[in-house]
């Protein structure tokens, strides 16, 4: 039996797991807020602060919810210490012993977290998947801490299939968007980034390997730590991967934003993000993170708001 239509609106969450001291301690929980075998489900405009371990969790069956409108900020605050673990993402969704699907991940803002910001993924091989999630109009930035731990914006492992990472703005992350089986089980498969800003990312913008059918199109990137002295590498990609398509992708100097310095990362009228998205989104992403029409003027931006 599950539970359905569960609604978590409007809280504020603040250090929670404190108790945990590491691998091995049993007086501590794991999540800050989990989601557990829940059919029909959403989770939205909540504040969650200083975690100890992840933030959000969607697992063990949990389908058809929205996560949507929380801002989640220094989650997993134990990562990368000795007591630790080198992980700890601020909204996980995990197809542990049964299948986690028809998720919309969106209008988030997802920041400062030690570790990553969305993790898709699967701990118990062949007892649980995770697959159609949307991922879209969030705010994804300053995540993780450099050779400590990924800091990947978002990440989809093994087990996971058909997800969509469409109009999302990372800035300032470890890395944007990672896409590898680092675990047992099939590859990640039928993926889609289109529409995003990589921006002031410190080691890589996106990588891919061990997965399929993966498009990385019309998207901006600008340069990373890593690929400095490489202008003309956008993406990363490993090796078996089968069938990467890749293309209408921009490089610029600088996005433009409002205001970086103050994480304000709206466009302004020069952005280079302006007008060179693709208008293959679903219905789900037609409006922008402030509400906007993104059909309505001379094409689509990048990023999570339309100017």
């Amino acid at each position: 039996m599950t539970g359905s239509n569960v609604k978590i609106l409007n809280n504020t969450v603040e250090r929670a797991n404190w108790k945990w001291d590491g691998p091995g301690d049993t007086d501590g929980d794991q999540e800050a807020l989990s989601i557990w075998g829940v059919d029909g489900f959403e989770v939205a405009n909540n504040t969650m602060i200083d975690g100890k371990r992840e933030g959000i969790d969607i697992k063990v069956g949990s389908r058809n919810g929205l996560i949507h409108d929380n801002s989640i900020t220094s989650q997993a605050l134990i990562s990368g210490t000795y007591e630790g673990f080198r992980g700890g993402a601020a909204i996980y969704v995990d197809g542990n012993r049964a299948d986690s699907f028809n998720l919309d991940i969106y209008n988030n803002k997802i920041f400062a977290n030690t570790a990553d910001g969305i993790l898709l993924g699967d701990e118990v091989p062949g007892n649980g998947d995770v697959s159609d999630v949307n991922i879209y109009n969030n705010v994804i930035y300053g995540n993780g801490i450099r050779v400590e731990n990924g800091g990947r914006g978002v990440a989809v492992i093994n087990n996971v299939e058909d997800v969509e990472i469409v109009n999302n703005t990372f800035v300032d992350n470890v890395q944007g968007v990672y896409v590898d089986n680092s675990g047992s089980g099939y590859n990640p498969r039928d993926i889609s980034i289109r529409n995003n800003i990589f921006s002031d990312n410190s080691f890589r913008n996106v990588y891919v390997e061990d997965a399929s059918n993966v498009t990385v199109d019309n998207n901006l990137f600008t340069n990373t730590e890593e690929f400095a002295d490489k202008t003309e590498i956008l993406y990363d990609g490993g090796q078996r991967v089968g069938n990467l398509n890749a293309f209408d992708n921009e490089l610029a100097e600088s996005v433009d934003f409002v205001n970086l310095e103050g994480n304000d990362y709206r466009l302004t009228s020069n952005s280079p993000a302006i007008d060179i998205g693709s208008s293959s989104i679903g219905d789900y992403a037609q409006l922008d993170k402030d509400g906007n029409q993104r059909l309505g003027g001379g094409g689509v931006d990048a990023g999570a708001y339309e100017f």
